[in-house]
């Protein structure tokens, strides 16, 4: 009996072979458990130990052993995935001085929305009524100040709003200074493209098809000052196809400015900016995503896909919002999720508006940009999940994280601003907050880049 005892500890020393042979050996341990003492035999000794300390030994021993199998197996899949996915750097220049030079012309313009938006809420925007391209001095005195007062009066920004609130010059001259400083820091960004574009073209530093570029973003710059004056134009006319002050006042509560150019002012700013920041980030890093694997290279290039279609979508919401701005929608359906009680409001078509329902109709324009609000959501929480499967590098992963950060403030803001009624300080950060999350995007479509498949 004490010699197969002893045969039987000898052989649970295979315990180290691995999981099965542990099992084995815990199961087999069952067979001698009846024993109140064992026999161990072993290096040219005999010993004479309590059953229950060997099997809590043998027991103990297995369950390491499992430990280390699974460590080392975990270790050598995790070590073969992150060696899947390789950094290598792509032909063509790469110069971040004028990276940065253009990403900080991005975040100009990034501030200049966020000043617009202020001068939009704060019914600011018709109170310069005359446009002079090549500057503009504020009144210096008080005679100054007046003549501008009287000519403000003559407009229906002024007839049909501002005499109703006894309007004084002292509340003139701060929605002035709101238009004016829109203005200028329009013209402070004409001076921080215009001034390093002409020193790195001495230097240089401006060639190829990185010229042409530079000069249609040049371009766009100075047509946004245009489609800015023709936008406060809409609302500069006289004849108001109105009855009464309060008709008007009801159909716009502040400025009455074209929804249409209203959007087209602001979807000018967000093409300008995308395209300075795409620029700057593509002087800046070079760095694409490669892999030997097809299957793994087919998963990068879906969860690309998905960046930029949700990037389109992000991008189309945001435009939404220039008309929900534009017909002062956010004023209505102050509730969330429904409208009004419902998913879909009652008189989300006017049949005498037919298309036009889907620019100037209020509860289809604030239907509209909610449903595209949660299709941002959808697509964004695609890409989450399909990054999740790829060990993608660090700078991909802080780049899907910050989408996922970007639209979930994004979302907050937009409810918030929604079910408070539309504060000035939330709706501008909203505004702001459009802008923010199609920096994210932008950063993660060029993290994803891709090269050619390594052989």
């Amino acid at each position: 009996m004490l010699q197969f005892l002893s045969s039987a500890a000898l052989r649970s020393g295979a315990m180290h072979a691995g999981p099965r042979i542990c099992t084995t050996a815990i199961l087999g341990s069952r067979e001698f458990a009846r024993s109140s003492w064992t026999h161990i035999a072993g290096l040219g000794r005999s010993f004479i130990v309590p059953s229950t300390l060997v099997r809590s030994s043998r027991l103990a021993e297995c369950v390491r052993s499992k430990a280390e199998h699974n460590s080392t197996t975990r270790n050598h899949s995790t070590s073969n995935s992150v060696e899947e996915i390789k950094i290598v750097e792509q032909d063509g220049p790469t110069d971040k001085p004028v990276g940065w030079w253009l990403v900080g012309c991005a975040s100009i313009v990034l501030g200049m929305v966020s000043l617009g938006g202020l001068t939009r809420l704060t019914g600011s925007g018709l109170s310069m009524v005359k446009w002079k391209p090549h500057g503009e001095i504020p009144p210096m005195n008080q005679k100054e100040w007046e003549a501008e007062f009287e000519d403000f009066k003559q407009y229906p920004e002024y007839q049909m709003k501002r005499k109703y609130e006894n309007f004084t010059l002292d509340e003139f001259k701060f929605i002035y200074f709101m238009e004016w400083s829109h203005r200028m820091a329009g013209r402070a960004l004409g001076i921080a493209f215009a001034v390093p574009f002409a020193y790195f073209a001495v230097r240089g530093r401006i060639k190829g098809d990185l010229r042409g570029r530079l000069a249609v973003l040049f371009a766009l710059g100075g047509a946004q000052g245009l489609v800015g004056w023709w936008m406060v134009k809409s609302g500069l006319e006289k004849n108001v196809k109105v009855d009464t002050a309060e008709a008007w006042q009801l159909n716009t509560q502040f400025a009455a400015v074209s929804p249409y150019r209203l959007t087209s002012h602001f979807t000018a700013a967000i093409i300008l900016y995308v395209a300075l920041l795409s620029t700057g980030f593509g002087l800046m890093y070079k760095g694409r995503l490669a892999t030997a694997s097809a299957e793994t290279r087919s998963k990068l290039s879906s969860l690309l896909m998905v960046s930029h279609l949700t990037a389109g979508v992000v991008g189309v919401t945001a435009v939404s919002g220039g008309f929900v701005a534009g017909n002062h929608a956010g004023l209505a359906y102050n509730d969330w999720p429904l409208m009004g009680g419902r998913f879909i409001p009652a008189d989300i078509w006017d049949s005498q508006l037919g298309v036009r329902n889907l620019f100037e109709n209020i509860p289809t324009v604030q239907f509209n940009h909610r449903m595209l609000a949660y299709t941002s959501i959808l697509g964004t929480v695609v890409l989450t999940l399909k990054a999740r499967r790829l060990a993608l590098p660090p700078h991909a992963k802080r780049a899907v994280l910050g989408v996922v950060a970007a639209v979930g403030g994004q979302v907050t803001l937009g409810v918030c601003t929604l079910l408070f009624g539309v504060p000035v300080s939330l709706a501008a950060m909203h505004q702001v907050g459009s802008l923010i999350v199609l920096t994210a995007y932008t950063w993660l479509i060029h993290a994803l880049r891709l090269a050619p498949l390594l052989l």
